[in-house]
């Protein structure tokens, strides 16, 4: 298995895919999260987590994809 290594204060995470002609690719999956003050500045926030992957039911016949819902908080 391959172990992904994670240096940076955001979060990470793999995972294998294939496409359509059956070759697998590794995919690696990075996101960061900030909070906006008042004034526009941004700054990381303490905790950084990945969300779910789920299949995207919606994409065309045939094809699937993973994806993760926005999310927006006040």
């Amino acid at each position: 298995m391959w172990c992904l290594t994670n240096r940076t204060p955001y979060a990470a995470a793999r995972n294998w895919i294939r496409d359509q002609n059956g070759i697998h690719w590794w995919l690696v999956a990075i996101r960061a999260t900030y909070d906006v003050d008042h004034r526009g500045r941004l700054t990381l926030l303490d905790e950084q987590a990945l969300r779910p992957l789920r299949p995207n039911t919606s994409a065309r016949q045939g094809a699937r994809a993973c994806v993760t819902t926005p999310t927006c908080s006040r």
